[in-house]
């Protein structure tokens, strides 16, 4: 398998941001964490704070990774000076649905990760949905570590009026 990042042009820019803006709020709504109004709410105030400047947003660099010459999956990196030296953060990584199940989102993060290393990066880091649990086993296979976790226990039934 070919695969390349490229950096994200302008017209890829439109169509993915719209399209992450949505995927972005379902993972909100798929977690349980907020109903559709406020996840899409939420989406997009992140999204305008993140992406201020769009493509051109000072430290945040978006790819579109192709196999060959068919588009396949996008990136999105934000990079960051830290105390020991500059860390990455995977804001995204969304392989094409028709194109999903075929080893393209290990091998766009190991690409990543290569893109990393050759610029010095000290680390790279990324939040996954708890309920993404094929996302879970992805960065857990290339050797993420958990850093931190949020939990939460759903209550089927009010708790108990104390007496």
């Amino acid at each position: 398998m070919s695969l390349r990042l490229e950096p994200m042009t302008p017209a890829q820019y439109d169509v993915w941001y719209r399209q992450a803006v949505g995927e972005y709020s379902q993972e909100f709504v798929e977690s349980g964490l907020l109903n559709p109004e406020d996840a899409a709410q939420r989406a997009k105030v992140d999204f305008e704070r993140l992406l201020a400047d769009g493509l051109t947003t000072d430290r945040h660099e978006l790819f579109t990774a192709y196999a060959d010459e068919t588009p396949v999956a996008t990136l999105w990196l934000f990079f960051e000076q830290r105390a020991r030296g500059v860390e990455a953060f995977v804001y995204s990584l969304t392989v094409e649905e028709s194109q999903r199940r075929r080893g393209y989102g290990r091998a766009v993060m190991k690409l990543a990760i290569e893109l990393c290393r050759a610029r010095d990066i000290i680390a790279v880091g990324l939040h996954v949905f708890g309920h993404n649990k094929a996302a879970r086993g992805l960065y857990d296979s290339l050797g993420f570590e958990v850093t931190s976790t949020n939990m939460k226990l759903a209550l089927s039934a009010p708790a108990p009026t104390s007496v």
